[in-house]
């Protein structure tokens, strides 16, 4: 089992050298951090260098950067338009799938393994054009992953369009055979059920992430309501290798040297 650690999980949305230190006392293997656009700081040559020398003299590896949620974002909560790469709106599509190459072409000193996309936004419906336009995304993105030295890594959602078996459709569609897919327990336990999600994506699961479920929402792991001795049972049956992940941010109040104990027990509900 391969642990990783999103940098939003102990509070911050960009990286520096103390937060992977801070990552890497919590017991992580790698890191997962969010793309962001050109224009923010932690872009910038410098320290990117200064972060490429980190990684090289550190065991923690830089696992996995996630596309962006905004056109121009400056922040995980804001800075413009929603990237919507299904969006009916040509334009939009590529107007969304080139935010994403710049967010991810910003950290091109750091090896990232994987590149994680959510593919599909809450606004997205099931019809043969959004089939099309994912067909699209998947072999430019793809593409530009590739050349970048990284490998897609598609997110598997609640959404219509993101559920493992319209994924799979996608796929079979397209012809993909070797794009490897994520699971959220949360939202799988909501559809189409754990048992079944895991089922389903079985051959192609690369990563699990770790999040639990409220009456609000997902959650820490371990304060609501998922079948977490299911979780360890069907873990159990992927290869070693699989990324269990935490990007959950921390329960509110929840600061300091008191992070990197619920990290350590959130993996341990897998272990």
């Amino acid at each position: 089992m391969f642990k990783v650690l999103s940098a939003r999980a102990v509070g911050q949305h960009s990286i520096d050298v103390a937060t992977l230190e801070k990552v890497m006392l919590a017991g992580a293997d790698g890191i997962e951090v969010r793309a962001f656009s050109a224009e923010n700081q932690e872009a910038v040559e410098e320290h990117l260098r200064e972060l490429a020398r980190w990684f090289a003299a550190n065991p923690l590896k830089p696992w996995g950067i996630r596309a962006p949620r905004f056109i121009g974002e400056v922040s995980e909560f804001g800075g413009g338009l929603t990237v919507s790469l299904l969006n009916p709106d040509k334009s939009r599509r590529i107007e969304s799938m080139d935010a994403v190459k710049r967010a991810v072409d910003s950290a091109y000193m750091i090896p990232f393994t994987y590149l994680v996309l959510p593919l599909a936004g809450q606004e997205d419906d099931w019809s043969p054009e959004t089939v099309e336009h994912a067909i699209t995304v998947l072999e430019h993105l793809g593409a530009f992953a590739s050349q970048m030295g990284m490998k897609l890594l598609l997110e598997s959602n609640a959404n219509e369009v993101g559920r493992p078996e319209r994924l799979l459709e996608i796929f079979t569609a397209g012809r993909f055979r070797n794009i490897p897919v994520a699971l959220d327990v949360a939202e799988a336990s909501i559809a189409p059920g754990l048992q079944n999600a895991f089922d389903a994506l079985r051959d192609k699961l690369r990563a699990v992430y770790l999040s639990d479920l409220a009456a609000t929402g997902r959650c820490w792991p371990g304060t609501g309501s998922v079948d977490w001795a299911k979780v360890r049972e069907l873990l159990r049956a992927l290869p070693e290798e699989t990324a269990v992940v935490v990007n959950q941010p921390a329960p509110e109040g929840v600061t300091g040297d008191a992070i990197t104990e619920h990290v350590l027990r959130a993996f341990a509900l897998v272990e």
